[in-house]
């Protein structure tokens, strides 16, 4: 994997740490919870060999940023997040948003649309007054990691997937598998709690697409079927086979389903006319 250069962002008191390499559109990568840069670039770095511009972030309590407090609300993110993108030229973005990110994304689309094109959620949540994980996971999960005990790769996933995703990942697995200090999951935990989009949704007019893996043991289903029926212009894929990340366990079929829906970059357009 490429090296990113990265470049630290200031905006109303919470810095952010961002990569952003490529031309092209802008897609900005929110992480999910616990989960940083280097979960964007695992798993969306690809795209700037199709022709886009993609841009990365650490927020508070994640990766180059885990000793800065995770305690920020959500809207405050998604403001900083949207100074960046207008700083550099990056309006009109296409936001991947996963789990914990998807929360900022959407919270973006509904208050800073001016830089959001459109949205794509992954393993959503909906947020306080709507459907929530499965909460004896959820905690189990936050209990495990807290103490030391698990990583999230390691909890998520089998031994014999583990060896195939140690492969994969190569020397990025360590740091994926325990990606942010226990105050940090504390303090995603905390913002998502105090954030909601329960009665916003529908106002939501940006085309939005959700991916959720039929297996994934954290979100459930019928969050994901609550945004597509609540958000006006939602559509809903289902992937097959799929757990929590399914942008690591069914790379192909995410990049595939993303790209479709994102479009090919004009320039790209213009070869394959000719």
């Amino acid at each position: 994997m490429a090296t990113i250069p990265q470049t630290e962002f200031t905006h109303e008191g919470v810095t952010l740490n961002v990569r952003d390499a490529g031309k092209g559109p802008v897609v900005a990568v929110l992480s999910g919870w616990g989960y940083g840069a280097l979960m964007g670039e695992v798993a969306f770095a690809d795209l700037r060999a199709d022709g886009f511009r993609v841009i990365t972030f650490d927020v508070p309590g994640t990766g180059g940023l885990k000793d800065k407090s995770a305690f920020v609300h959500i809207p405050r993110i998604g403001r900083a997040v949207a100074a960046y993108l207008r700083s550099c030229n990056g309006v009109d973005a296409t936001l991947i948003g996963h789990s914990f990110g998807g929360l900022i994304a959407k919270e973006m689309a509904l208050t800073e649309d001016d830089v959001v094109g459109r949205l794509v959620l992954i393993s959503p949540v909906s947020g306080v007054g709507n459907i929530v994980p499965d909460m004896n996971v959820a905690m189990d999960m936050l209990g495990r990691l807290m103490s030391g005990e698990a990583g999230v790769l390691t909890y998520l996933f089998s031994p014999s997937s583990l060896g195939k995703l140690r492969t994969t990942l190569g020397d990025v697995f360590e740091e994926l598998d325990r990606p942010a200090s226990s105050s940090a999951l504390s303090g995603q935990v905390w913002a998502a709690s105090r954030w909601t989009a329960f009665g916003r949704l529908p106002a939501l007019y940006q085309d939005v697409l959700i991916l959720h893996g039929d297996k994934d043991p954290i979100s459930p289903i019928l969050s994901a079927r609550h945004l597509e029926r609540q958000i006006p212009k939602a559509q809903l894929i289902v992937l097959e086979a799929c757990g929590y990340l399914p942008f690591i366990e069914c790379k192909s079929k995410t990049l595939e389903a993303v790209k479709a829906f994102i479009g090919a970059p004009k320039a790209a357009k213009r070869t394959v006319s000719k």
